[in-house]
């Protein structure tokens, strides 16, 4: 795994540069199996990853204040490019039992991009498959190219800007 630095302002964000599933190989399994949808309906939901849209996946609790802060940067994030080349998805780890709890925090906040809700060894379980390490805290991001092939973890806040100039510098 080689590491990758956004450069001289990124104050220390790392993205890992990730090798390319080959052609020939199909998954398995669904990359995040068992979210439901965060809108009452229960129903099962997963990330458009691979859609020919960059996709930022956001993993987070509710008891996270980090997360707090960044979904509004996110939100404002996933407006300024729902119609471009670039999506955001939520994957909250507070358990599936909470999704009522998960969807009333959501909405004292306004989140504008999509949502779901999952169990943390579940989801921990698609990142280490995935990414190739766990989830090592809130707020996780997980960043897919439009083919689907993951290019970039981070733990921790990550800048909505670094990853819009990873995406120009990489598109």
């Amino acid at each position: 795994m080689i590491r990758k630095l956004f450069g001289a302002a990124a104050l220390g964000l790392l993205l890992f540069s990730m090798p390319a599933a080959h052609a020939d190989e199909t998954p398995v399994k669904p990359l995040f199996p068992d979210l439901i949808s965060v809108d009452g309906t229960k129903s099962p939901v997963a990330p458009s990853i691979g859609d020919g849209k960059w996709t930022v996946v956001m993993v987070w609790a509710t008891t996270c204040q980090i997360c707090a802060i960044d979904k509004p940067l996110y939100s404002d994030f996933y407006e300024k490019h729902k119609d471009s080349n670039i999506t955001v998805f939520g994957i909250s780890i507070d358990g599936i039992d909470k999704e009522p709890a998960v969807q009333k925090y959501l909405a004292k906040r306004d989140v504008a991009f999509p949502n779901s809700v999952g169990d943390f060894s579940t989801v921990s379980s698609s990142v280490m498959a995935i990414a190739d390490e766990a989830v090592r805290g809130t707020p996780t991001y997980l960043l897919f190219n439009p083919q689907g092939e993951i290019v970039g973890v981070q733990a921790g806040h990550l800048n909505p800007e670094k990853v819009e100039q990873f995406i120009a510098s990489s598109s």
